[in-house]
């Protein structure tokens, strides 16, 4: 049951890949996942034509310039970056890189109540690579506006350092003004912990 009752992250995993055709090692990843998530979770594998169906093919209430934005992304980083936020701001549940391991996660890592878990990254701010949320969790929500607001202001759309427009420097910036909502100053380089912010 991937949403079972007064849970609040969902047992869903998604990671997104080019295709569906992968490397041995790509493969290899995913029965690693597998195994340390068991039953209780469900895999998904977004291949291009899914992330398309999903920025185009949904009326965005919430995101009405995505997809006047997105014709203007030529990076694929930066489109994999917007995707993977919406995408666990709209379903919930788990976002893997295709390339990050279980290591020390387990199928009971993440508890009922934990309405989002964050590794955190070496430089001490929330990971972008693997991540996961509730549904309409508000880093999630945040994280697209800014880098889509980011996407939009820039003087020239063949800029894409999408780790500063679209990957972890607006993950971060999403972390910061998910604090700053609730009265809470921070700078986005944080110890582990449980944080509150925004709801």
């Amino acid at each position: 049951v991937t949403h079972p009752s007064g849970r609040k992250t969902p047992h869903l995993f998604h990671v997104t890949s080019k295709s569906r055709c992968m490397t041995p090692s790509f493969a290899s990843n995913i029965d690693r996942w597998k195994h340390a998530l068991g039953s209780k979770y469900s895999i998904y594998i977004h291949d291009d034509d899914a992330v398309n169906k999903f920025i185009y093919e949904k009326e965005w209430t919430e995101f009405p310039e995505l997809k006047e934005i997105m014709a203007c992304v030529t990076a694929g980083a930066a489109k994999a970056d917007l995707w993977r936020y919406i995408m666990i701001w709209e379903y919930g549940g788990i976002y893997s890189d295709m390339d990050s391991s279980p290591a020390k996660f387990g199928v009971d890592t993440i508890a009922p109540l934990d309405d989002a878990f964050f590794p955190l990254e070496q430089l001490g701010i929330p990971s972008q690579y693997w991540f996961a949320a509730s549904p309409r969790h508000p880093v999630m929500y945040l994280s697209a506006k800014h880098g889509l607001q980011t996407m939009a202001f820039r003087d020239d759309i063949s800029s894409n350092n999408a780790a500063k427009t679209t990957g972890p420097g607006a993950f971060k910036t999403g972390f910061i003004l998910f604090q700053q909502f609730k009265g809470i100053d921070t700078s986005g380089y944080v110890e582990a912990g449980v944080y509150e912010g925004a709801h």
